[in-house]
């Protein structure tokens, strides 16, 4: 539990420092912008602090020798639900202190900006990468697939609940049944995700000094963000005309947080791409030098 507060610090406040000097201009705006790049962000780093701290756990346990891969996959899998809350706050937190430390801003320089064309293809093909791993590796058969996909009695022949937690962003199921208006009201939280997805990687060129694939890689945060609020969705739809409270349907969130890592990052680089490639297709050719008459 110590390398995993320590790797929680560390990793937090490598992420969040460079944010707040990125969106720490005036405005309720980019306020709001700021701390919901920093509650994406501790989400995330929350998450790779567990999974960091993992291997320890499972040595702690004295069980590293038996089931090593699925002793994994249950250490990075626990605690996801407290940092939707506690990163809330701490966002909230940083982004009030930095306003009162920071009250005045310069304006940066000019930088170049993507033009109003390239920015939404870039967002548009980000997000399809998302889509296409929400839509296809989150099908409930692809999850069964890869459950039971690896057979065998050897230490290392069992990847495949950590190989889920690293792929599906979440459960997609075909509409089954009479009422398809339940299916479709799941697939609003999907909607929602996808929406947050697009909006993250078309205002990150606005944001940014400069396309790099680091800096297109907080498309990790817009994901994991879209997913918070995708399993929140869920989570109200399951509890209507539930009496158990609200309690064991909030324990589920953040379960796709490493998946939301992973597709997020890939998102932002083929956005980056993209950006690049048009970029370098929309720039003025150099002019061709005259020769003088004699």
């Amino acid at each position: 539990m110590q390398v995993r507060y320590a790797a929680l610090v560390l990793l937090f406040a490598c992420g969040a420092v460079p944010l707040l000097r990125r969106l720490s201009d005036r405005g309720a705006g980019r306020a709001a912008v700021a701390v919901a790049a920093l509650w994406g962000w501790g989400i995330v780093a929350a998450m790779l602090a567990v999974t960091v701290s993992a291997p320890w756990m499972v040595a702690s346990g004295g069980s590293a020798a038996f089931r090593l891969l699925p002793g994994l996959a249950s250490a990075m899998s626990q605690g996801r639900e407290l940092p939707v809350g506690a990163a809330l706050v701490a966002a909230a937190g940083a982004v009030g202190l930095m306003t009162l430390l920071r009250p005045e801003v310069t304006p940066p320089p000019g930088r170049p900006v993507p033009t109003a064309a390239t920015a939404p293809l870039a967002a548009t093909l980000g997000t399809a990468v998302v889509a296409i791993a929400l839509a296809v590796l989150s099908n409930d058969r692809v999850a069964g697939r890869m459950q039971t996909g690896f057979a065998g009695n050897e230490r290392l022949s069992e990847p495949g609940d950590l190989l889920r937690q690293w792929i599906q962003l979440g459960a997609w199921t075909l509409p089954t049944g009479s009422a398809p208006g339940r299916w479709l009201l799941y697939r609003i939280g999907d909607l929602v995700l996808l929406a947050l997805v697009w909006w993250g990687l078309r205002l990150l060129p606005v944001l940014l000094d400069r396309v790099t694939y680091p800096a297109y890689s907080l498309g990790a945060v817009a994901t994991t963000l879209g997913m918070v609020m995708s399993e929140l969705w869920h989570s109200l739809l399951s509890y209507q005309g539930s009496t158990g409270g609200p309690l064991p349907y909030y324990v589920s969130e953040g379960s796709g947080v490493s998946a939301a890592l992973v597709f997020g990052i890939l998102a932002g680089c083929a956005s980056t791409v993209t950006v690049r490639i048009r970029s370098r297709a929309q720039q003025p050719a150099p002019p061709t030098p005259q020769t003088q008459p004699a």
